[in-house]
C-alpha cells in the first residue's frame, strides 16, 4: 500500500502531517486556494497558542507551501500549492486559508488614473508597480483604447485584472508558477498524462460530449478616433477559429472595441471566441495523487468500454485533498480536444 508523504511549510514552521488539506487550481478563479487543517497541539508552546494577530506564529501575509505524494522524501515532492495565507481560525483544530501570488494584488490599492491610448503592458505595469511579481503577456502592445482606473471602494489590482477579462477585451489572468499571465486560458503546452479509466480513475466520472456551439459568429468592431470602423468576423472553421472581412452565416454576436488596429483586432476575436466556445469531452473524474496533474496539462485518456471517450484533453481545473481516512486523490475537470488548441495556439 503507498504512504502518503505530505511537506507544509507555513513561514518557518515545517510540517509533514495535517488533518487536512484542500487546494484549488483553475485558470478561471483568478486566485488558486488552499485550506490547511492542522492539530493546535503542533503549535502550542509554554507561552504561546497558534491564534491571528502581530505576535503569533501564524499571521496573514505569511508565505506557504504544501507538497504531497507517496513514498517520498520531502525534497522530491511536487508542489501542489504555493501562496500566502489570508485568513486562521483557531480552536482544538487551526483552519488556514491560503492564497496565491493573488493575494499581493488585492492588498495594492489603486488611485485614479487616465491612459491615452493604453495598452496591455501599460495596465499591468501600473497595477504590479511596487509588488515582486513576474509578468508573461499575451501582446505587450494589445490596445485597449483610452482606460480610466477609478478610485471607488476597495479598488485593487485585481478588480482591474476583472475588468480585463471581461468584453471587450477578452484578457485570462491568473498566477503559474509564481507568474502572473494575462491572455488565453490554454496554449499548447503542458504535461501529458497517460489514464486508464479502468485503473486510474477512481468511482464514476461525469465525463460526456458537450457542444457549447450557441456562438457561430463573432463581430468585432474597431472605432477609430475620426469615427471610422474596422470590422472583422471570427468563425469556427473544421475546428479552426477564421477571421475574415466578410460575414457568415450563423447567429450572430457583436464586440465593440475602441483604436485597436486591425491585427489587434484580429488577435482580440480569436482570444473572445476560445474562451466562450469550446466543444469536445467536457466534465470531472477522479483519481489518484500521483501523478501531480495541474490546469493547461493534456489528459490522454483511455476508455476500454467506451472507446468513443478516448482522445487527449486540455485539463481546465484540479481540486486536491489529503484527508486521514480518504487518502489523497486529485479531482480533475477537463475541457476540449487537442486539435482544437493546437489548430488555435
Amino acid at each position: 500500500m503507498k504512504a502518503i508523504s505530505v511537506y507544509i511549510q507555513l513561514n518557518n514552521i515545517t510540517l509533514n502531517f495535517c488533518e487536512r488539506f484542500l487546494a484549488e487550481s483553475s485558470w478561471d478563479m483568478f486566485t488558486d486556494t488552499a485550506f490547511i487543517v492542522v492539530p493546535n497541539e503542533i503549535f502550542k508552546s509554554e507561552t504561546s497558542n497558534a491564534t491571528v494577530g502581530l505576535d503569533t506564529l501564524l499571521q496573514k501575509g505569511d508565505p506557504v507551501e504544501i507538497r504531497a505524494g507517496y513514498n517520498k522524501s520531502f525534497d522530491t515532492l511536487e508542489t501542489i500549492f504555493k501562496g500566502f495565507i489570508s485568513k486562521v481560525k483557531t480552536g482544538t483544530l487551526i483552519e488556514i486559508g491560503c492564497e496565491d501570488a493573488m493575494y499581493a494584488l488585492k492588498q495594492k490599492n489603486l488611485v485614479s488614473k487616465v491612459f491615452k491610448n493604453a495598452t496591455l503592458k501599460t495596465i499591468i505595469d501600473y497595477i504590479t508597480e511596487g509588488i515582486d511579481i513576474e509578468t508573461n503577456l499575451i501582446d505587450d502592445n494589445a490596445g485597449l483604447g483610452d482606460w480610466v482606473i477609478e478610485n471607488y471602494s476597495e479598488l485593487n489590482a485585481v478588480k482591474v485584472l476583472e475588468k480585463l477579462k471581461g468584453e471587450p477585451y477578452g484578457f485570462v489572468s491568473y498566477i503559474k508558477d509564481g507568474v502572473l499571465n494575462v491572455g488565453v486560458p490554454y496554449d499548447s503546452t503542458g504535461v501529458t498524462h497517460y489514464l486508464l479509466k479502468e485503473l486510474n480513475l477512481i468511482g464514476e466520472d461525469d465525463l460526456k460530449n458537450e457542444a457549447n456551439d450557441t456562438l457561430r459568429v463573432l463581430k468585432g468592431i474597431s472605432i477609430q478616433r475620426d469615427n471610422s470602423r474596422i470590422i472583422k468576423y471570427a468563425t469556427k472553421i473544421d475546428g479552426v477559429i477564421t477571421i475574415s472581412d466578410e460575414i457568415s452565416n450563423g447567429e450572430l454576436r457583436t464586440l465593440n472595441v475602441q483604436y485597436q488596429t486591425s491585427d489587434q483586432l484580429e488577435a482580440t476575436l480569436k482570444r473572445v471566441y476560445q474562451t466562450t466556445n469550446f466543444t469536445g469531452l467536457q466534465g470531472s473524474f477522479t483519481t489518484f495523487g500521483e501523478p501531480v496533474i495541474k490546469y493547461n496539462d493534456w489528459i490522454k485518456l483511455r476508455d476500454l468500454k467506451n472507446k468513443e471517450r478516448n482522445g487527449t484533453y486540455k485539463v481546465r481545473s484540479v481540486v486536491t485533498e489529503m484527508t486521514v481516512g480518504g487518502g489523497l486523490r486529485q479531482n480533475v475537470t477537463v475541457d476540449f480536444g487537442i486539435s482544437e488548441v493546437e489548430a488555435n495556439a
